[in-house]
């Protein structure tokens, strides 16, 4: 027989540190076949103006350039305004050793205001003057000008072409790095390539060498990642293959009461619930009881015991004597298991006082004669003020009726008559006090959310005198042991005041 309680093989952290080696493994393997990406080669990070020197046209063009914010630490801002066919410069010197170790130049920028042409140039001018005659090899981008947001720009060594002199580009056209001695940014206006002339900002940030693949000096080699990978993922799972084994927690329940305190008045009832909720597969049945309750007050469960699988829920009737004194009582809800273990939670009970009022006792003085006074008899009556014929009903039924002259009897019981046709008196008869409104509360049916939807109840009104009041006392004190088997007949000294006929359904009740 399959043990329950053996986890399965996916649970055990055995088989974990197994997986967590395998892929550590094979993620170290793909570390170490993926090719190494070289690492960029700094040629300015922009982070001062103080090496690049600015330049313009004959025609009225301007530039400033400046320190601000970039997309890594400081940047340099271009502010311009292009005459039609105008240009300005920013350029500096760069050692061309540099240039012969990567195999292009890469640049960030964005920019505002009217669209121009971004041109990328390396020269060959030695000359601390910009002339425009020296062999230059340049790239440009169109209407470029104007970006929200920071873009990469690369341009290979490839991408660049002779632009001037005409002697020396029709020379020697192709580049050679060793005699480039300055590098250049332009702002240029080409009407004809859909350019706008006027103001504008383009800010320059981040100016680094595009890394040849056979460049791997400095750089972190990642296979010694993936060696570090697969040695720490070594070491967790010896730990996790090591580590001490938790045992899985025992079979075992809970118990909860909902609300946890409530109050009523002497002569009343009040129900709440209880519910029993299994932990780790509990499955014994659970019997409760109570303790705590002072003289006077009953209290019965329904049911009384069920199979917390997973979980069950008891509705706790609790009904107190018209003399039990006013105040807060502390009652121990327990539950039992079958293989007898115990698990208990409180309920503060507050009883109030009695809305009766005591009649004071007077004595007639010797002297004088007492005289008579006519009695006006009252007719017996008794209404339903709710529920009303055919209404709809839950498990819980707050009654309220209206009673006349009923002479005879002391108390008032709430009692219903399932199909069955047997009759079950519900908590403790509330006392008559005459002509008045009372609120009498009862159950109908099953206890829980939809039970006994569509079952057609019938619920009376029953008052009792002394004898009547006890033999259902009576039936009430081992009616939840039997498992509430209910009345064949009711006390002959009781009497039905009243009845109405109602229907079970949780989903369609109004109050």
């Amino acid at each position: 027989m399959a043990d329950k309680n053996k986890k399965p093989w996916y649970k055990d952290t055995r088989y974990l540190s197994l997986i967590i080696v395998i892929v550590a493994i094979v993620i170290t393997i793909i570390i170490w076949l993926w090719p190494i990406p070289p690492p960029p080669i700094s040629i300015d990070p922009m982070e001062s103006t103080r090496d690049w020197y600015t330049f313009r046209d004959d025609h009225g063009s301007s530039i400033n350039r400046k320190l601000i914010p970039g997309k890594t630490g400081n940047s340099i801002e271009i502010a311009y305004d292009l005459k039609e066919w105008g240009w300005v410069t920013l350029n500096r010197r760069i050692d061309p050793s540099i240039l012969s170790e990567i195999e292009g130049i890469r640049f960030f920028y964005k920019g505002t205001g009217k669209p121009n042409t971004i041109e990328f140039k390396l020269s060959y001018s030695d000359g601390d003057e910009y002339n425009g005659t020296d062999t230059t090899f340049g790239f440009l981008i169109n209407a470029a000008t104007v970006k929200d947001g920071w873009t990469q720009v690369d341009v290979p060594y490839d991408m660049l072409e002779c632009w001037w002199s005409d002697k020396s580009c029709d020379d020697n056209p192709r580049l050679d790095l060793n005699k480039v001695r300055k590098i250049e940014f332009t702002i240029s206006n080409k009407p004809k390539d859909g350019d706008l002339y006027g103001s504008g900002k383009v800010i320059i940030d981040d100016v680094q060498g595009i890394g040849s693949e056979d460049d791997k000096d400095g750089s972190f080699d990642t296979r010694y990642l993936g060696s570090i990978i697969a040695i720490i993922a070594i070491v967790v799972a010896i730990i996790i293959w090591r580590w001490p084994k938790r045992p899985p927690p025992l079979p075992n329940f809970s118990i909860s009461i909902d609300p946890m305190l409530g109050g009523i008045q002497a002569g009343g009832v009040t129900p709440t619930t209880v519910s029993v909720i299994s932990i780790s597969g509990y499955d014994h049945t659970v019997s409760l009881s109570v303790t705590g309750e002072p003289s006077g007050v009953v209290i019965a469960f329904v049911p009384k015991f069920g199979a917390a699988k997973p979980l069950y829920t008891s509705t706790m009737m609790i009904n107190v004597d018209k003399n039990v004194l006013a105040g807060d009582y502390t009652l121990v809800i327990k539950g039992t298991g079958a293989d007898g273990k115990e698990q208990s939670c409180s309920y503060t009970l507050t009883v109030k006082p009695s809305l009766t009022p005591r009649q004071p006792v007077t004595s007639p003085s010797p002297t004088s004669t007492i005289t008579p006074t006519p009695s006006l008899t009252v007719p017996p009556s008794f209404s339903f003020v709710f529920p009303n014929k055919n209404d709809y009903v839950s498990h819980y039924v707050p009654a309220k009726v209206k009673v006349g002259n009923v002479p005879g009897i002391n108390d008032m019981w709430f009692v219903t008559i399932p199909p069955t046709g047997k009759y079950h008196p519900q908590g403790h008869g509330i006392p008559y006090n005459g002509l008045r409104e009372y609120d009498i509360a009862g159950y109908v049916g099953q206890s829980g959310r939809g039970a006994d939807t569509g079952v057609r109840f019938r619920i009376l009104i029953v008052g009792a005198d002394k004898e009547a009041s006890d033999s259902m006392e009576k039936y009430l004190s081992t009616a939840a042991d039997k498992g509430w088997p209910g009345l064949d007949e009711l006390p002959s000294t009781s009497k039905t005041l009243g009845s109405v006929n109602v229907t079970r359904n949780d989903d369609k009740v109004k109050y």
